[in-house]
Parts: structure tokens; sequence; C-alpha cells
């Protein structure tokens, strides 16, 4: 079973598909700001052609990413706890991991 605690994990890995999105944007835009100046990136233009061929790969990456990002976007909801109940909710999957290793 899923701890209680899923929750709150799953909005962190929203945040991080997030910022992954974002930064595969930021690279694509590096790139194309780069070959709009035609300003050389490399040595020889095999390595330019392929540095311009991760624009697109990358801008795909984000879409794939926001994506998910919006298919995954309504959390569920957890559940009401005391201060106490949160705590043994995080400490019962540590220890059932910690009976299972021995």
């Amino acid at each position: 079973a899923l701890p209680i605690c899923a929750v709150s994990m799953d909005a962190d890995f929203l945040a991080n598909i997030d910022s992954m999105a974002t930064m595969y944007d930021e690279a694509a835009d590096l790139l194309e700001q780069v070959k709009a100046r035609d300003a050389p990136l490399s040595s020889t233009s095999q390595e330019r052609d392929e540095l311009n061929a991760l624009v697109p790969s990358y801008r795909a990456r984000a879409a794939l990413y926001r994506n998910t990002a919006r298919s995954l976007a309504r959390l569920p909801q957890s559940p009401n706890m005391t201060a106490e109940e949160a705590h043994a909710s995080y400490l019962l999957p540590l220890r059932a991991a910690k009976a299972q290793l021995g």
C-alpha cells in the first residue's frame, strides 16, 4: 500500500515535471538564439548540425512533460490527520521496509 504521504510526494513530482519542461524549453531557446546569431557552436558543421537537431527533441520533451503534468494535475485529497497521526503515517512505511530487510 502507498504511504499516506504519497499525495505530498505527488505534488513535488508535478513541480519537478514542470521544472523539467521549463529547462528543456530554455535550453531550446538558447540553442535557437545562438543559431539565429549564426555564431559557431562548435568547430565543425557536423557538431553544429547535431546541436541544432536537439531543438525539436527538446521542444517535444518539454511538451510531453507539460502534457503529463496536465494529465496528473488533479491531485487526490490527503486525509485530515493530527500531528501524531501524520508522524505515524510517515514511520509505518519505514518500519515495514525495515522488517522486509530483516
